[in-house]
């Protein structure tokens, strides 16, 4: 008799069987619309990013001035002086915001540009500066002349403190964490 033993299942469908145990069978842990959510987050997490990094902000100089004394103008002026770094910057027809004080802010532009480059002394002596306004000038400074509107009459204000800013440049937002 034959000692050899067949066996019950057809040899192909062992190989399967044998493949089926083989495979990589992967988790099942995150549902597909989960997955998708995922993926529109991260879009709008990059859109986001680009949208801050586009947006882009103005950067000021502040620097004194005063209101001069009334002449035969019929709007008040008044001087202000700038640092001789951003006489680049500085041209007829500049917008520029005034404070008048503790007062509102003044949209005006530059008028005239008055002295290219002065020492403080010598502002102190040709606009008659007071202490505090000739103590906020340090080294060489452009001092230009502003067109107040006509709201702001020269004989009450005259000798009043101002401050004058003028946008320098822009910079993006993203900028100021860098």
């Amino acid at each position: 008799m034959n000692n050899h033993r067949r066996s019950i299942f057809r040899e192909s469908a062992m190989r399967e069987y044998a493949q089926k145990r083989e495979k990589d069978i992967l988790p099942y842990t995150i549902a597909p619309p989960v997955f998708a959510y995922c993926w529109l987050m991260l879009a709008l997490l990059l859109l986001l990013a680009v949208l801050t990094w586009s947006i882009e902000f103005p950067t000021y100089v502040t620097a004194p001035g005063t209101v001069l004394q009334a002449g035969t103008q019929k709007n008040s002026e008044a001087v202000i002086f700038f640092p001789s770094s951003n006489a680049a910057r500085l041209h007829v027809g500049t917008p520029i915001q005034v404070q008048i004080g503790k007062g509102p802010r003044v949209h005006s532009s530059v008028a005239r540009i008055d002295a290219p480059s002065i020492s403080p002394d010598e502002a102190r002596k040709r606009y008659a500066l007071d202490n505090s306004t000739a103590q906020g000038l340090n080294g060489p400074t452009v001092a230009i002349i502003v067109q107040l509107s006509s709201s702001v009459p020269a004989r009450s204000f005259a000798g009043s403190p101002v401050s004058g800013q003028l946008q320098t440049s822009t910079r993006s937002v993203i900028s100021q964490f860098f």
